[in-house]
C-alpha cells in the first residue's frame, strides 16, 4: 500500500531537512515500511508530501514508535495522511 503525508512547512530548509531524516530513520528501523521521498505537489494545497510504501497497515503502524522528532506547530502546523490499499 502507499501512504502519503501531506504536511504544511514554515520552517527553514535545514528544519525541512531534519524533518526528511526523521522519516528515513523510522522506515529504516521498521520492517515492510520504505520511504519513497519528499514532494512539492503543484494541484493542491499542501507545501510538500512525504511518500512511503508499507506492505500493510500492521507494518505502518509499526513504524509510529520509531518516529522520533519533536513537532512545533509553529513551523508544522498540520498535515493529513493518505492510504491507498
Amino acid at each position: 500500500m502507499m501512504v502519503l503525508i501531506n504536511i504544511d512547512f514554515w520552517g527553514t530548509e535545514d528544519e525541512l531537512k531534519k524533518l526528511d531524516k526523521a522519516y528515513k530513520d523510522m522506515t529504516k528501523k521498521t520492517d515492510g515500511v520504505e520511504y519513497l521521498g519528499r514532494h512539492t505537489p503543484n494541484s493542491t494545497k499542501w507545501h510538500y508530501t512525504y511518500f512511503f510504501k508499507a506492505d500493510n497497515m500492521i507494518a505502518w503502524s509499526g513504524g509510529m514508535p520509531n518516529f522520533e522528532y519533536k513537532r512545533d506547530k509553529k513551523i508544522w502546523s498540520h498535515g493529513a495522511v493518505q492510504f491507498y490499499m
